[in-house]
């Protein structure tokens, strides 16, 4: 039975706006409001961190950043439930149906490689809900708890966005609708501050990039577009010099001292590496969905690229708080 089902009984729908009074809808407007910040969460989650979503009768899901991409479970007979825990054999299928595998060890199992759309992580959020929700019967967000494991830099995942209380259920059913309606709307503006906030340095990027490259006559191939969140991050710009010469940028902003920067490093390839070596250039030139869109229309680049016929040159653009830029060219040779 759904919390709208049971806060209807013995209420009066005299009082208050519509939408308050509609308890059905507003716990679809709480669960839609959870898929998009756990799509958020988990598209800003740094490699190797991890966070588990529980309830006080067990965990519902876990998702992990590893080198491929982000990995999604959730828990199957035998392993993380137990007795009437259970999923029912209808469960199970309607799981199997919507593209979970099945369980090898303790785990129903969803993967989305990396790079991957801001689409796909809105998609995976969806189908963790669903089960939360439908097979879990968790019947609302607030309820859940968060735990999380640090990331590859010793960090802990940021999991505000989630705006998990682990309020218990009977709680909510003596509260006013206006009270979960506040406070849905207030978790959407947290969201929204933080993309906001995140948005402010891709906004910067999509300024200095362009500039620095039209300047140089340089032809923009992928990066500068002014949607976002996207996709995953590879590099922020590629362009094309003459025919057979890509200039790949990235762009750091904000920097107390533009001439010195935190180099990143990645898993890629089963080994990590650090920007600005050639395995890093080379490697995320070769998975940049964008790029391999615009070659799907320049047969010739792409079969240079494919031979290696193309030389790429690598350089970071650093701003610092004082505005002034540092160009910080890198040496391509075999690492």
């Amino acid at each position: 039975m759904g919390i709208g089902k049971l806060w209807g009984r013995g209420r009066s729908r005299s009082a208050g706006s519509p939408k308050q009074m509609d308890p059905a809808a507003l716990e679809a407007e709480a669960w839609d409001w959870f898929t998009a910040a756990l799509a958020w969460t988990m598209f800003n989650l740094s490699e190797g961190g991890a966070v588990v979503l529980t309830t006080d009768k067990h965990w519902c899901a876990q998702f992990v950043r590893n080198s491929g991409g982000m990995q999604c479970e959730v828990p199957a007979n035998g392993g993380g439930l137990q007795g009437e825990d259970q999923m029912s054999p209808d469960q199970e299928a309607f799981l199997a149906a919507r593209g979970w595998r099945e369980p090898e060890g303790d785990n129903w199992v969803r993967e989305l490689a990396w790079p991957a759309q801001f689409g796909g992580y809105e998609e995976l959020a969806g189908h963790v809900v669903t089960v939360i929700r439908d097979v879990f019967g968790v019947w609302l967000p607030f309820e859940l708890r968060a735990e999380t494991i640090h990331d590859n830099r010793g960090e802990l995942p940021d999991v505000r966005a989630l705006g998990l209380k682990g309020y218990a259920a009977e709680n909510f059913r003596t509260q006013p609708l206006s009270t979960w309606a506040e406070l849905v709307a207030l978790e959407r503006r947290i969201i929204e501050a933080d993309k906001n906030v995140a948005r402010a340095p891709h906004q910067l990027r999509a300024i200095i990039g362009p500039d620095y490259l039209q300047q140089r006559g340089v032809e923009i191939l992928t990066g500068g577009d002014e949607a976002w969140p996207r996709r995953d991050r590879t590099v922020d710009f590629i362009g094309l010099v003459g025919s057979d010469h890509l200039l790949v940028v990235d762009v750091v902003v904000d920097l107390d001292d533009p001439d010195h920067f935190d180099r990143e490093v990645r898993a890629f390839d089963g080994r990590r590496v650090e920007q600005g070596s050639r395995a890093f250039v080379h490697g995320m030139v070769r998975v940049d969905p964008d790029l391999r869109q615009v070659l799907s229309n320049r047969p010739a680049l792409a079969s240079a690229l494919t031979h290696d016929e193309v030389r790429i040159d690598y350089l970071v653009l650093a701003m610092g708080k004082n505005q002034r830029i540092a160009v910080h060219r890198f040496d391509l040779s075999e690492d």
